[in-house]
C-alpha cells in the first residue's frame, strides 16, 4: 500500500477482544503507527485517519514503554517527514495496563514523533477504562517530586543534572486517561472518566488527559500548531488533568480541566453520542478500490 500520495483511514471498527503482548506497542484498533512502523523512506506522507473506531477489549502489555493505547499504542516518525495522523471520534471502555514499564493512554499509548517529522491529532475522542501500571498500588508523587531525585547529589554540576533529568524523563512512565506520552500532539475535546492506578515500586507521571507533555522541547520547533492541549476534561478522581508538561509547555495548555464525575459523564455521553458503531468498518488506502 502507497502511504504517501493520499489519505488512508481506519474508521468504524469495533475491538471486543482482550489484546496481550509481553512486549512493543499494543493497541486496542491498531498497534503501531509512523515511518518505523510502515517502513516509509519519502520525505512527504500522507494524512492517516482512525475514525469513529470503539474498543471494549482490555488491552495488557509487559513491557509497554513503547506505547499501550486503547485505540492505538504508539504513532512514531524517526525522519523527516510531514506526515499526519488523526484520531477522531473514537472511545475506549476497556482497562488499559502496563507491566514493567508504561506509555500508556486510553486513546493513544505514545506520540513518539522527531522534532521534524509529522504531528498527531486526537480530537472528540473519550476513555472510560482504567489506566494501571505495575501492580496497580502506587502513591502518587508529583513531577516535582520525581524530577527531584536528579538533583539529589549536590555535587553534581548543572550539565549533569539536567543530563538527568532528561534521562529520567526518558525512561519514566506516563500514564493518561487520553494520551500517555505527548510529543509533537495536538489534543482537543476530549473526556476522561477513567481511573489511573501504577506501581508502588516506581514513579509514574500521571494525568486524567496526559501522563507527560512535550519532554526535551525545541521552542523554535514545537508551536501551538504542533503541540496543544485544549478544551478537554477529566474526572476529578484522578490527581492532575495532566502529570508534567516540561518547560515552556504549559504556554500550549489551554482550558484543561478536572470537573466532577457528573459533569466528566456528560462531556463522554456527549461525544459517546458522536459515534455509530457499524455494523462492519473499513480500512481504506492506495489499493483499496
Amino acid at each position: 500500500m502507497d502511504f504517501c500520495s493520499q489519505a488512508n483511514s481506519i474508521s468504524d471498527c469495533v475491538n471486543n477482544g482482550d489484546v496481550y503482548a509481553s512486549s512493543g506497542a499494543v493497541g486496542g484498533i491498531l498497534g503501531s503507527y509512523g515511518i518505523l512502523s510502515l517502513n516509509i523512506t519519502e520525505e512527504t506522507c500522507a494524512c492517516f485517519t482512525i475514525d469513529g473506531c470503539v474498543n471494549y477489549g482490555n488491552v495488557a502489555n509487559g513491557d509497554g514503554i513503547l506505547g499501550t493505547g486503547g485505540i492505538l499504542g504508539l504513532s512514531a516518525t524517526m525522519t523527516d517527514s510531514t506526515d499526519e495522523l488523526l484520531i477522531t471520534e473514537c472511545i475506549n471502555y476497556g482497562e488499559i495496563s502496563a507491566k514493567t514499564a508504561g506509555h500508556v493512554g486510553g486513546i493513544l499509548g505514545s506520540s513518539e514523533k522527531a522534532l521534524s517529522g509529522g504531528v498527531t491529532k486526537i480530537a472528540s475522542c473519550a476513555n472510560s477504562g482504567n489506566i494501571l501500571f505495575g501492580d496497580g498500588q502506587g502513591v502518587y508523587k508529583t513531577p516535582d517530586e520525581i524530577l527531584a531525585v536528579a538533583e539529589e547529589d549536590e555535587e553534581d554540576s548543572a550539565e549533569t543534572v539536567a543530563s538527568n533529568k532528561t534521562i529520567l524523563m526518558v525512561g519514566s512512565s506516563a500514564l493518561g486517561g487520553i494520551v500517555g506520552h505527548s510529543r509533537l500532539c495536538i489534543v482537543s475535546d476530549c473526556a476522561n472518566i477513567g481511573k489511573i492506578y501504577y506501581s508502588s515500586e516506581s514513579s509514574a507521571f500521571s494525568g486524567g488527559i496526559c501522563g507527560m507533555y512535550l519532554y526535551i522541547p525545541d521552542t523554535d520547533t514545537y508551536t501551538i500548531e504542533t503541540s496543544s492541549l485544549t478544551a478537554c476534561v477529566s474526572t476529578n478522581e484522578v490527581e492532575a488533568a495532566y502529570g508534567l508538561a516540561y518547560d515552556w509547555g504549559e504556554e500550549t495548555i489551554s482550558d484543561v480541566t478536572l470537573v466532577s464525575p457528573e459533569q466528566a459523564q456528560s462531556a463522554f455521553e456527549a461525544i459517546e453520542s458522536l459515534i455509530v458503531v457499524a455494523e462492519y468498518g473499513s480500512v481504506s488506502g492506495n489499493d483499496q478500490e
